[in-house]
């Protein structure tokens, strides 16, 4: 039994080395490419804080945007000194909430491979043409009300919906930080601080669209 053990939490310790090691190496990718383009990025690992809410996180992120430079962070694993499983997984959707909530950012966008929040489930050619997409069910706007209600209005319809339920069936194997449901949660708690919140489908214009002031393709929450 105490061999069994001994070689699980191995095996653990070997996970959690490769998650790091393929997070700060796709994190790095990212950073290279902001450099060569101008942007004076620099990579921000969560495990290097543990508490994402401490003081101490605060004021490296923030004095590094003081300072004229961009903040690259990461989902990654932090580990847990007074709790029984050794580590725990922060996504980047944690972090733009943590963000949010601390008055860092101002605004999130959350890029994903659909075009924003829909009320079904969208079907392969709704995920990958803007077009169907806008006629299958793809939300617009999403607006938080005082008491909690979500009003939604869809890309093909004249009326604002207030029925109907959000999808949050876009899924994958690979995603173990809580899908489209997470996202979702992390963008409305965002919102209800009073901060607009998009989402987008990544390697499509409507990222550049926004930040330039452009009408984009995707789904706005607000309160």
């Amino acid at each position: 039994m105490k061999q069994d053990f001994a070689n699980n939490l191995e095996n653990i310790k070997i996970k959690v080395v490769e998650t790091r090691f393929y997070v700060k190496t796709l994190n790095m990718e990212i950073v290279k490419r902001l450099v060569e383009n101008g942007v004076p990025a620099l990579t921000v690992s969560p495990m290097e804080f543990g508490d994402l809410y401490s003081s101490e996180f605060k004021g490296k992120i923030q004095k590094l945007l003081n300072d004229g430079y961009i903040p690259v962070m990461h989902g990654d694993l932090n580990f847990n000194v007074k709790e029984e499983f050794p580590f725990s997984i922060t996504s980047g959707d944690t972090i733009l909430d943590v963000l949010s909530e601390q008055s860092i950012s101002h605004s999130s966008i959350f890029i994903s491979d659909v075009f924003g929040a829909f009320l079904n489930c969208p079907n392969d050619e709704s995920k990958n043409c803007e077009s169907v997409a806008m006629k299958n069910g793809l939300i617009k706007a999403i607006q938080i009300q005082e008491n909690g209600e979500k009003v939604m209005e869809l890309y093909e319809s004249s009326a604002t919906e207030k029925n109907g339920e959000i999808t949050t069936q876009v899924v994958h194997s690979h995603d173990v930080t809580g899908g489209f449901e997470k996202k979702l949660t992390c963008a409305f708690d965002i919102a209800k601080r009073s901060q607009n919140v998009f989402i987008l489908k990544a390697n499509t214009p409507n990222l550049f669209n926004i930040v330039e002031g452009r009408e984009f393709v995707g789904t706005k929450i607000f309160k």
